[in-house]
């Protein structure tokens, strides 16, 4: 049956081979497979990075059960950096470079794209392919990788990990990922959640295996796309961006306000990152931790601190935004206030100029504004919660 198949696509794959011509391989090109399946494979393929060229990406060349993330893998890693270089796919060279079947009807391949100019290696992609309905399709290949993991499914979250699994913070996100859905009015959904040590992991898990715009960067997952989570530190808790994804389903990217999607995501979830210890970090210790520095700095100005988002939480991780913190510790007080539809009111204040609307809320829901910031935060701050 594979041979007929592969026989009757002989013609167009020699002629559709020529006709487009992306996909090169090098001399030193070697595959065990046969020259018919490997042609085919090579003009898919080349279909493939044709249909990304416009930095667009349809389906039609993706396996379909692994279509939606596949597609969100390659357009975020690839096709948006191409864009982002402000070079189009005129100016690099797509080299094949390894070809090989991992199991019956699965082909593992390896593309290396090479800036012409330059002749520098901007990416690196690993792929799967395999024939299906007269055609050869491809998907990333994090089942693939991660198919000797363990698996332990705590609530609505299906953990992929190598070693150990911390079933407190498992059950933890788990309930987060119900809380903060129902509080935006929706059903939680159900995650892949695959626990990686850093980022040059998690690239590698999605098939990226070298992207030079991330080169040597460790502290940012992967999700949440398709239902699926690559999270950073080996840790099971990735409720900050759950909010995003879940607000995203209900706001709108124009009224979406993100000083106000942060300072939530900090409230109802964590702050993203992990401190040195690779524990996450809560609204709860960055509050204590402000309350701290403000003491010890009198003078300090909040308003001038939260415009600026000025780094005072560094020797936590450099990453974490006093302008985040205040944000929740304000939506707290309106959430306390104003209820849900207050939070909803603040998470849809505006996308544009994003600390005016922002302070056109607080002013309208508690009555916050920048002339009041120091003392109205302040007190704020002294009275937040000590416990999680």
């Amino acid at each position: 049956m594979k041979n007929i198949f592969f026989t009757g696509c002989w013609l167009f794959g020699i002629l559709a081979l020529q006709a487009q011509g992306l996909i090169s391989k090098p001399s030193y090109f070697k595959t065990e497979l046969d020259s018919l399946l490997e042609t085919q494979i090579v003009v898919s393929l080349d279909s493939l990075f044709h249909d990304m060229s416009d930095f667009k990406l349809s389906t039609k060349y993706l396996k379909e059960e692994e279509s939606e993330l596949t597609k969100a893998v390659l357009h975020r890693y690839f096709v948006s950096s191409i864009r982002r270089k402000r070079t189009f796919f005129k100016d690099y060279s797509f080299k094949l470079i390894n070809l090989y079947e991992t199991k019956k009807n699965n082909y593992f391949l390896t593309v290396v794209v090479t800036k012409l100019k330059s002749n520098e290696v901007h990416y690196i992609i690993d792929l799967l392919a395999t024939p299906t309905n007269q055609k050869i399709v491809f998907f990333t290949p994090i089942k693939h990788h991660a198919q000797f993991w363990k698996n332990h499914t705590v609530g609505n979250i299906t953990y992929h990990f190598r070693d150990t699994i911390n079933l407190l913070n498992a059950e933890e996100f788990d309930r987060k990922n119900t809380l903060i859905s129902q509080k935006l009015g929706l059903t939680p959904d159900s995650f892949d959640f695959y626990m990686c040590y850093n980022e040059q992991e998690v690239l590698n898990l999605l098939g990226i295996r070298f992207l030079s715009d991330r080169v040597g960067l460790t502290r940012n997952g992967f999700g949440v796309y398709t239902k699926t989570i690559c999270a950073i530190e080996n840790h099971e808790d990735f409720s900050h961006d759950v909010f995003h994804y879940y607000s995203g389903k209900v706001n709108q990217p124009q009224d979406r306000n993100w000083i106000t999607e942060e300072g939530v995501a900090y409230l109802w979830g964590n702050a993203y990152y992990t401190d040195t210890n690779g524990e996450m970090i809560s609204l709860t210790r960055l509050v204590s931790e402000l309350n701290t520095y403000l003491d010890s700095h009198p003078d300090a100005n909040l308003f001038e601190l939260f415009e600026r988002n000025t780094k005072i939480f560094s020797h936590i991780a450099p990453e974490i935004s006093v302008r985040s913190a205040i944000a929740g510790v304000l939506a707290h007080e309106i959430e306390n206030k104003k209820g849900q539809e207050g939070i909803n009111t603040l998470i849809n204040a505006g996308s544009k100029n994003r600390l005016e609307t922002f302070l056109t809320a607080t002013e309208h829901l508690i009555g916050v504004n920048k002339h009041n910031f120091n003392t109205r935060v302040k007190k704020l701050l002294k009275r937040y919660p000590t416990e999680e």
